[in-house]
């Protein structure tokens, strides 16, 4: 009986342990199994009424820690499952609003970064090409006689001008670090990271023959195609007057735009520093 006794004190042990330790509803199940297995075998052998009575009670309490072993591990894959959830919403929700960021930055017709992507890639842009004390070149592009054109074709023709003369800008500057945006209406805008005023030059009058060679008909005369003119400029970041470098660049860009109209359209021109 004392043997008896000792081994079902065994199985109390086990039965702490089974409260204590951090097991699995699975290895829980083997252990509780096998406890209550052991204390009713010796409570039948001992063949003493009150020690049946213990042996029975003792196999109760390890089948009621098996049950809240088997609630405990279903909470936690429960709040598993919850936090993973939303875990998820948060990731999509960051998605959504990124992708919502991105369209307030794309000009919903071409594509292209709007004017508001613009101010933003242009003044990191500027930003970068001052840490580096590197040159940055802007091209300014406008297409010739689009109101002309939108008055002979309608405004669906001249929206579908204004996507392939976008489509084949940024067909031409896909290879390079090149950023392209309509700035507004029919005029687009490109910065040229590091780029010099020969570099800039070369550029603009590349992407003027792109236009010029798509042969898009063009009702208004004296033009029988599309084209653009492009004002270009450049500079040098000095990191002392970064600040004030973005709107004279701009500025420049521009008077060389409108220099390149006056003087017929279907050109580039470059504005020198003194132009500003």
């Amino acid at each position: 009986i004392a043997g008896d006794r000792y081994l079902l004190a065994a199985g109390l042990v086990a039965l702490a342990a089974n409260f204590v330790l951090p097991m699995s509803f699975r290895y829980s199940a083997f252990a509780a199994a096998a406890n209550t297995a052991l204390i009713l075998l010796f409570a039948v052998d001992s063949g003493e009424l009150g020690f049946i009575e213990l042996g029975a009670f003792f196999a109760f309490l390890i089948l009621t820690t098996l049950v809240a072993t088997y609630r405990t591990e279903l909470g936690e894959k429960r709040s598993f499952l919850l936090g993973l959830r939303d875990s998820l919403r948060v990731a999509e929700l960051s998605d959504a609003n990124a992708r919502l960021a991105e369209l307030t930055r794309t000009d919903q017709l071409t594509d292209l970064a709007n004017r508001r992507g613009f101010d933003e890639t242009y003044a990191r842009l500027l930003a970068e090409a001052q840490q580096a004390n590197d040159w940055i070149g802007l091209l300014m592009i406008d297409i010739d006689r689009f109101k002309q054109f939108n008055d002979a074709l309608g405004h669906e023709e001249g929206d579908v001008c204004l996507c392939t003369v976008a489509g084949a800008l940024k067909e031409a500057l896909r290879e390079s670090d090149a950023f392209v945006a309509r700035y507004g209406g029919e005029e687009f805008a490109v910065v040229l990271p590091g780029a010099g005023p020969v570099e800039a030059r070369r550029t603009a009058e590349s992407l003027r023959k792109v236009i010029e060679d798509l042969k898009l008909g063009h009702p208004a005369p004296p033009h029988r195609f599309v084209t653009i003119s492009i004002g270009v400029a450049a500079a040098r970041m000095d990191p002392s007057m970064a600040s004030e470098a973005g709107p004279p660049l701009l500025n420049m860009a521009d008077r060389a735009l409108y220099d390149a109209k006056r003087k017929g359209r279907n050109r580039t021109a470059f504005a020198t520093p003194a132009a500003a």
